[in-house]
């Protein structure tokens, strides 16, 4: 939901549809290529993430933009051994009040402290809540922490 541009994503993705480890299932029975409907109950709290997500790019055109423009939007970004974090400009017509974006991925299992650039910044997705955008919520320090296997989503005022 982080990418610029196009968005791919698998069906029943936003459920935790399983194939069950089979990779090419294109001769598998019907057991492993249906959608089981049964799991967007189970994983309710997965599916409303999934919402959040979609809701919140909908309102973000330096993540919607498909034109060949859209990576002179990438204003900084930093790599490491499982953990990516990059800012974009985020402004445009549908852009609401955020000018950059800053997205970070953690993929360790350690807890990264992210030091912000100077502004003010408001939480929009933390690792267990898509929704913080609807509550405009400031962050509080200079610096945030990245939980490990998490990713966040800041906007700059």
């Amino acid at each position: 939901m982080t990418c610029q541009g196009h968005l791919f994503m698998l069906s029943g993705e936003e459920f935790g549809r399983t194939k069950e480890g089979v990779e090419d299932s294109y001769c598998s029975p019907l057991s492993i290529n249906r959608l089981d409907w049964e799991r967007a109950y189970e994983n309710a709290d997965l599916v409303e993430y999934y919402r959040g997500l979609i809701a919140l790019r909908k309102r973000l055109p330096g993540l919607c933009d498909k034109s060949e423009q859209a990576v002179k939007r990438m204003l900084w970004q930093e790599k490491k051994k499982g953990f990516v974090s990059f800012r974009l400009d985020n402004r445009g017509e549908i852009a609401e009040n955020f000018r950059e974006i800053l997205v970070a991925y953690n993929s360790t299992e350690e807890d990264v402290m992210l030091e912000l650039p100077a502004g003010e910044w408001h939480w929009l997705v933390n690792g267990a809540d898509s929704h913080c955008w609807e509550q405009q919520e400031p962050v509080s320090g200079t610096s945030v922490c990245v939980k490990g296997i998490s990713a966040i989503v800041l906007g700059r005022v």
